[in-house]
């Protein structure tokens, strides 16, 4: 997997998006989220079966929700994993996370983010890389590393 930007270069971005053109972080989540979930469709194509979303606490997690929101809303069983402690989860994210779950989304908690890298290691061995848009802690979201053992 090769990064179109590198995360150093995404947040300038995001930020000169913010504060030069004034277009809110909220609406680049809920841009980049259903950019996530249009991506996700094409991907299962036909096979409309169940979607799991791993989210983190920080602004990638809020375009999960937003993706997660989405998904439901076209009608794939999507679930929502929070691999981070609720009360992480601030500002825009968790509007979109509120959003998300009075929507009627579920949000299942991963004890540990530890543990939510298990799933990832096996996927990154199997496949030889995996696609990553918010990478939880333990992953370079740069290159898309597992560093946490």
């Amino acid at each position: 997997m090769k990064p179109v930007v590198t995360t150093a270069e995404m947040r300038a971005l995001d930020r000169a998006t913010i504060d030069d053109i004034g277009l809110p972080a909220v609406t680049l989540m809920e841009t980049a989220g259903r950019a996530v979930a249009d991506a996700a469709l094409r991907m299962l194509d036909a096979e409309r079966g169940h979607v799991a979303v791993v989210c983190g606490p920080g602004n990638n997690g809020g375009d999960g929700f937003v993706a997660g929101r989405v998904l439901r809303d076209r009608g794939i069983d999507a679930v929502v994993y929070l691999a981070a402690e609720r009360t992480a989860v601030r500002g825009d994210a968790k509007m979109h996370l509120d959003v998300f779950e009075r929507s009627g989304g579920i949000v299942r908690m991963i004890a540990t983010p530890a543990r939510c890298m298990m799933p990832m290691r096996a996927t990154a061995r199997l496949n030889n890389a995996c696609p990553v848009t918010s990478a939880p802690g333990g992953m370079e979201s740069g290159i898309g590393k597992i560093c946490a053992t």
